[in-house]
């Protein structure tokens, strides 16, 4: 799958609009902390720091020059047990979701090691209903997402990279079926909708230092499918993967 999103090499413009990003990303992320541990006791609160940090985030980028192409026409207000796939390409995808689609009230499904360290992530993710796991053990990763996917019902939705780690260059990488699989099993049924993401792993290639001015990342939100337990859950991802892949490549070709 060829890309073909300028490669350069790093110039004065990008450092320039990087410095600002980075801080406003760290006094962000640091603020969000705080704010999160004083209303502890409010999930009211709670809930308005976690959606308005994550638009800010989103935001912030558009210093970098950074420009968003979303196609989200899909209604998704009235469907139960929403899990959304997506391709990884950087850890900017989250607040591109948060973002686009704030009525489903993502949760996501981390590993582990993020626990820790991060302001604001590591506290959220920790304490704000996401699924961390231990990628080293998987039937206990298994189990944690089952556990996820009960927490799930009627409160929010489910965000599943079923590719395990980020695409840093791009390039799409095999979905694995075996989070998915524990998700349905655990629910009988879900509406699974398939979302594609191309041009944030731009924004991230150097680590974000620094991040090349210009980026363009696009997102696609599909139609829904409706999953059941038994169904083909490896024939069903492997669609989904082969969709993603195909809308990638469209964009492109397209050079839009």
């Amino acid at each position: 799958m060829n890309n073909k999103q300028e490669v350069r090499k790093e110039g004065i413009l990008d450092w320039i609009t990087t410095i600002p990003f980075d801080l406003g990303l760290f006094l962000m992320l640091v603020v969000g902390d705080i704010l999160q541990r004083l209303f502890f006791w409010s999930d009211f609160a709670q809930n308005i720091i976690y959606r308005y940090l994550n638009i800010s985030i989103f935001q912030l980028l558009k210093i970098c020059g950074v420009k968003y192409l979303i196609e989200n026409d899909v209604d998704l207000t009235s469907r139960d047990s929403v899990i959304v796939i997506s391709n990884h390409q950087s850890l900017m995808d989250i607040p591109l979701l948060c973002s686009a689609l704030p009525k489903l009230k993502l949760k996501f499904i981390a590993k582990k090691e993020l626990d820790r360290k991060i302001p604001y992530v590591s506290y959220c993710l920790r304490n704000f209903g996401h699924a961390l796991i231990n990628r080293d053990d998987k039937l206990t990763a298994l189990d944690s997402i089952s556990e996820f996917a009960q927490r799930a019902k009627g409160n929010f939705s489910m965000t599943l990279f079923p590719e395990g780690t980020r695409a840093r260059r791009g390039i799409v990488n095999f979905f694995k079926p075996g989070g998915f699989e524990s998700l349905v099993n655990s629910l009988e049924e879900a509406h699974v909708v398939p979302v594609a993401i191309d041009g944030s792993w731009m924004v991230a290639k150097n680590k974000m230092l620094p991040i090349p001015f210009g980026a363009t990342i696009r997102m696609k939100t599909f139609e829904p499918i409706v999953v059941r337990k038994g169904d083909d859950y490896e024939g069903i991802m492997l669609e989904i993967e082969e969709a993603i892949k195909q809308q990638i490549i469209s964009w492109r070709e397209s050079g839009e």
